[in-house]
């Protein structure tokens, strides 16, 4: 909106709906300075002009030694506070429209609410959400970030079915955006998140620094390069970016990432009570992502705070059933320097090298492996035969019901794991023997049957 727009309301009191319709803007900006002495205090609300409803709010006190870089650190920090403001009025402005009745823009911002809550079946639907809103506006650059991002979340977590599949789509989508819409920040940072996953440090390096200098304020812009030289092997660096980032987007609905990734941070300093701060503050947060347990437990492994410890191995593998070293190394693009540390924590905490999948296929079958209170009782949730399904590493796992205590530690019986597994001559809950593989059928998803031995062919 140019200035003498907005200026010729000077002086007046006008209805910022009239003010919004006036000038066919959907939000406004509104503010006052007020002097005391050598001292300014500087408030701003964002209203939604349609409703009139205030958006956000917030108060500044500087000291008017510069009057220039006031104005100049005014503006950039209102505008890096305001960003993250506008996409959630936008998000909630979406959630409520008519499916019917849904553009591009819309489906960006019902695709990232989505996003943000960070489960396996809301990144499913924020990807398809995504994927609808750039099929409608192909030139819809925000949108291929977006996706990019969605689905880079879902290969670190592990939700991803095909992760070859899906970095391939993350890579395309990346340069999409960047051929979109070269101008902006968003599409960068997404091509920079594409090239950290695939550890091309010096690329994802470049690709953020040119978000930056598109737009210095972006607080997702300042915590993807953060991540990028924790990744590559300089967490000093990282540390510095991350406390930008923060300090830019306090309330960035993003933030328990920001927390997270400070944890990581802090086990690659050696500071791993800071560390433990840190995990917990993001496990605080709304729809944090399960990774951040590895991080307060490998922070509690080193610092030997065996209660604590175990507690947090509980929830580690209440929420990834399967983790371990292995997963770990798959998940996290970080070079050795950095990553280590992290392994070493882990290892001290008594998480395994590899996770079942790596620890012998059907070799399993009628042997005992260890469970936690936590996966015990998630097993007696889902009833016999099944204990869970692990995603991503072509493998299900298959287990009877009847627990037992071996030197003092509940464990189970595996009964069948895996796509290669023979029929298992073990009990069942009633003594049946049963097979259970995995089937192909014609949809292409992974499916399972049961059958008596006898009958299985």
């Amino acid at each position: 909106m140019a200035r003498n727009s907005s200026f010729s309301y000077k002086g007046q009191s006008p209805d910022i709906r009239t003010v919004s319709r006036e000038l066919d803007a959907r939000y406004v900006l509104e503010g006052s300075v007020r002097k005391a002495g050598g001292r300014v205090r500087i408030s701003v609300q964002l209203i939604d002009g349609a409703s009139g409803d205030h958006i956000w709010a917030e108060r500044y006190n500087r000291e008017l030694e510069d009057i220039f870089a006031v104005q100049d650190e005014i503006t950039e920090t209102v505008a890096a506070a305001m960003e993250p403001e506008l996409e959630i009025a936008e998000r909630r402005r979406a959630s409520s429209k008519n499916p019917a009745n849904l553009d591009a823009w819309d489906l960006y911002h019902q695709g990232t609410a989505a996003y943000y809550k960070r489960d396996k079946a809301n990144l499913a639907r924020a990807i398809g959400l995504l994927q609808q809103s750039v099929e409608r506006d192909p030139d819809f650059c925000r949108a291929w970030a977006g996706l990019t991002e969605a689905l880079f979340l879902s290969v670190i977590l592990n939700f991803s079915d095909d992760k070859d599949r899906d970095v391939d789509r993350m890579v395309e989508a990346a340069g999409n955006a960047v051929r979109a819409d070269n101008d902006d920040h968003a599409a960068h940072e997404a091509l920079g998140r594409a090239y950290l996953w695939q550890k091309k440090y010096g690329e994802a390096l470049s690709e953020y620094e040119k978000a930056l200098t598109l737009n210095s304020v972006s607080g997702r812009g300042r915590y993807g390069y953060a991540v990028a030289f924790l990744h590559s092997g300089d967490p000093v660096r990282a540390e510095t970016e991350l406390n930008a980032a923060i300090q830019l987007s306090p309330r960035d609905p993003n933030r328990s990432a920001f927390y997270a990734r400070m944890a990581y941070c802090q086990i690659a300093l050696g500071n791993f009570t800071s560390a433990v701060d840190w995990a917990r503050k993001s496990i605080s947060e709304p729809f944090t992502d399960p990774s951040v347990y590895w991080f307060l437990v490998s922070a509690l492994g080193h610092l030997e705070r065996t209660a604590e410890m175990k507690d947090a191995v509980n929830e580690l593998f209440a929420r990834i059933p399967d983790a371990s070293l292995d997963d770990v190394r798959e998940q996290l693009p970080s070079v050795p320097e950095t990553i280590d540390p992290l392994l070493e924590g882990l290892r001290k905490a008594g998480i395994p090298e590899g996770g079942m999948a790596a620890r012998g296929g059907a070799a399993l079958c009628g042997q005992t492996v260890h469970c936690s209170p936590a996966l015990r009782q998630s097993f007696r949730r889902r009833g016999a035969g099944i204990f869970f399904r692990r995603h991503g590493r072509g493998s299900d796992y298959r287990f009877v019901q009847n627990l037992r205590l071996v030197g003092g530690r509940p464990q189970f019986l595996v009964l069948v794991q895996g796509p290669d597994a023979r029929c298992a001559r073990g009990g069942g809950k009633a003594g049946r023997q049963v097979c259970a593989r995995r089937q192909r059928p014609q949809d292409g998803r992974a499916s399972a049957h049961q059958c008596p031995v006898d009958k299985c062919g």
